[in-house]
């Protein structure tokens, strides 16, 4: 009988340092971008537009500087929200503004309750800050998340653990 429970100890043990050591992998959900047919020349509102830190291309052989940085817009609509991804491009110092690509980010309550089904908050999309050109972390429907890969057509998204999801 002594051997059983011993047994039954170790095995527990073992679950419960495996499930303690959950790695970053894990929690990582790639997301669904629709690339819009046509890119808005203007927009009705957005409740929200942040610009992520411009990457500056290389000056080869004397060209006028050109970069690129990536944007963020949410709209909201019938207590949810909509975001959008653009790529702009611009040149000479900054100037001329030009968005070149124009994707939805398909990330809703549906979604973030399907793979994170332990958040529960009001709607919305929140930008905490960008973290790199390609990368942030905001909050939504009770959760925190980081997105990376921006520029690619499926983003990587991964929860944030914060101290009082640990408590």
């Amino acid at each position: 009988m002594k051997h059983i429970i011993y047994s039954l100890l170790i095995l527990l043990s073992v679950s419960l340092t495996a499930a303690s050591k959950i790695s970053d992998s894990d929690r990582l959900v790639s997301v669904i971008t629709v690339k819009q047919d046509k890119i808005r020349s203007s927009y009705p509102f957005p409740d929200f537009l942040s610009t992520a830190p411009y990457v500056w291309y290389d000056n080869v052989a004397k060209t006028p500087i050109k970069g690129h940085a990536y944007r963020i817009a949410s709209f909201s609509y019938n207590q949810a929200f909509r975001v959008f991804i653009e790529k702009v491009e611009f040149g000479d110092g900054g100037c001329c503004l030009e968005i070149i690509e124009y994707r939805e980010l398909l990330i809703n309550e549906a979604f973030l309750k399907k793979h994170f089904p332990h958040n529960t908050g009001s709607h919305g999309f929140k930008l905490l800050r960008w973290l790199k050109s390609e990368r942030f972390e905001f909050e939504a429907y009770g959760g925190t998340y980081k997105l990376s890969q921006v520029g690619n057509a499926k983003p990587m998204l991964e929860e944030l653990i914060t101290e009082s999801k640990n408590n």
